[in-house]
């Protein structure tokens, strides 16, 4: 219920900068500010004063945050209130999905464990794709959102939410059908010289991270490309556009019809699996334990 101006806003008062605010967010720099100026046209007030190392409220910046943080913990209450009058069992588990993120396989996962604790119905809560889109999503975990299953290579995730691990997904490469290489089975790193590559350059994702050390260390041919920490249907449709090679992964395979995705003759797996509350309701907390009783990882 808060907007995504409002939180740019809140974000870069308590970190001090676009950039900061920026990476908590999953967003560029750029869109944070970006996000920030509508918010100041709109109030017809100056919020920031900013220098080359970082920004510090105004009065108004103050009055603002003040008011802000109030009405996020007002919206939080209300949008809890109102889930949990809309639950008519204990029983109804809330998935998040979006067109990267389906919820289906968690229902799935579920109907293929060995043994159920009790029966379970299922509702769906859609969010959009967008980096802002997932934040938002996160944060909803535990009040209208039970669980969503992700790639989950996220230190920041771990420290935020529980997470189930029940898989481990190969990084693939994503490439226009049009591309010399859309015509071979698997690509080898000699395949990859010369070519840009999309990826997102983050310490939040060890296994990305290495992946990136990797390449800059030992294939310097291979032109990396800047990608937000969580894709969007954008940064396909970039792909295409410029002709580049995508870090992505098997489930993306069909998403985009320009694009095919192809094993790479590297190791590199990601945990993938269901995003749930640090403190989870009872229900939730049995039916990711009937989950987990039926893995082998």
């Amino acid at each position: 219920m808060i907007t995504s101006k409002l939180k740019a806003f809140v974000k870069t008062a308590e970190l001090g900068s676009f950039r900061k605010a920026g990476e908590a967010l999953w967003l560029s720099s750029i869109a944070v500010k970006k996000q920030v100026d509508g918010l100041e046209a709109d109030l017809g007030v100056r919020l920031f004063d900013r220098t080359n190392r970082g920004v510090t409220l105004t009065e108004s910046g103050v009055v603002l945050l003040e008011g802000a943080r109030s009405l996020e913990a007002l919206s939080n209450a209300i949008v809890a209130d109102a889930r949990r009058a809309a639950t008519d069992s204990d029983n109804v588990i809330r998935i998040g999905m979006s067109y990267l993120r389906p919820g289906q396989p968690i229902v799935d996962l579920w109907t293929n464990a060995p043994a159920h604790s009790a029966p379970c119905t299922f509702s769906f809560v859609p969010f959009g794709d967008s980096p802002q889109d997932l934040t938002d999503a996160l944060g909803r975990i535990g009040t209208d959102i039970d669980c969503i299953l992700a790639h989950c290579d996220s230190d920041a995730w771990h420290k935020s939410h529980n997470i189930l691990v029940t898989a481990l997904e190969p990084l693939r490469i994503a490439i226009p059908t049009t591309h010399p290489l859309a015509a071979k089975e698997t690509i080898t790193w000699d395949d990859l010289d010369g070519e840009s590559l999309i990826i997102p350059i983050t310490e939040d994702f060890p296994t990305v991270t290495r992946l990136y050390h990797d390449i800059t260390a030992h294939h310097p041919l291979i032109r990396i490309k800047e990608a937000p920490s969580n894709y969007d249907v954008d940064v396909f449709n970039r792909c295409l556009a410029e002709g580049s090679c995508l870090l992505a992964y098997d489930l993306w395979e069909g998403i985009h019809p320009s694009l095919v995705v192809k094993p790479v003759e590297w190791d590199y797996l990601v945990p993938y699996g269901i995003v749930y509350a640090k403190d989870p309701s009872p229900a939730v907390a049995q039916f990711i334990a009937d989950i987990a009783a039926g893995l082998i990882l």
